[in-house]
């Protein structure tokens, strides 16, 4: 039985978390902390000018909080799945979004 790396393992626990409502804060940040990539990418997105925020950002925590829960949700999915989908064509990602997008939109796929 093939391994499956621990940062995978580390991304399917945080797409979990992220179903929850209310999200588990805490428990988030401690698995977004492990990931280096995805806590630089966090970071850099929430002190960039599209955030607009007063003063530097610099932990997870306060990233999340200051985020917002939906916008938590949005960004991570989209981080974790584009990196899973890393060895594949970016059309395969895009119409994946786009077929879930139209999921959640239509009233006979809406939950």
């Amino acid at each position: 039985m093939p391994q499956i790396p621990a940062n995978r393992v580390s991304h399917i626990h945080m797409l979990k978390l992220l179903q929850q409502d209310p999200l588990d804060l805490p428990q988030l940040s401690q698995l977004v902390k492990r990931d280096t990539s995805l806590t630089y990418r966090f970071l850099r997105l929430v002190n960039s000018p599209m955030c607009a925020m007063r003063q530097k950002v610099t932990s997870i925590m306060s990233a999340l909080l200051v985020v917002g829960d939906d916008a938590v949700r949005r960004i991570i999915t989209l981080a974790i799945t584009s990196e899973l989908n890393a060895n594949q064509p970016l059309e395969i990602l895009r119409m994946a979004f786009i077929r879930a997008d139209f999921a959640n939109w239509h009233p006979v796929f809406a939950g």
